[in-house]
């Protein structure tokens, strides 16, 4: 009976295929080897293992996420506020909504009530 053994580690694949009669008391190895995988990082500095190979790669792909991400957050942001009524409509009004101080209006909340487009 042929059987089919594999050794699977993190940078080789080992294989062998054996004859074996059925109580496996004679097994006789009809052939063997193995497939090395290059380590997928870099040469480091004195042996010491590098960074991966695709790294650079993801790294560019998590900033792309982060970027679209956010960028959705603020649209989303913008569409609630604009159905809920606390955006200006006016284009000039518009105008200078977009140019109120945060922090300004932030500090000036203490000693009076903030209107619904500086709040928003």
């Amino acid at each position: 009976m042929l059987r089919f053994a594999f050794d699977m580690g993190t940078n080789s694949i080992g294989w062998a295929v054996v004859d074996a009669n059925q109580n496996d008391s004679e097994v006789k190895i009809l052939d063997m080897g193995v497939r090395i995988f290059s380590d997928g990082r870099q040469p480091g500095r004195k042996g010491e293992p590098g960074d991966p190979l695709n790294q650079t790669r993801r790294m560019k792909r998590a900033q792309r996420r982060q970027l679209e991400r956010r960028k959705r957050r603020k649209q989303a942001m913008y569409r609630f506020l604009k159905s809920s009524e606390y955006l200006p409509l006016d284009k000039d009004d518009y105008d200078k909504w977009r140019l109120l101080d945060p922090y300004q209006l932030r500090a000036e909340a203490i000693n009076r009530e903030l209107n619904r487009y500086e709040l928003s």
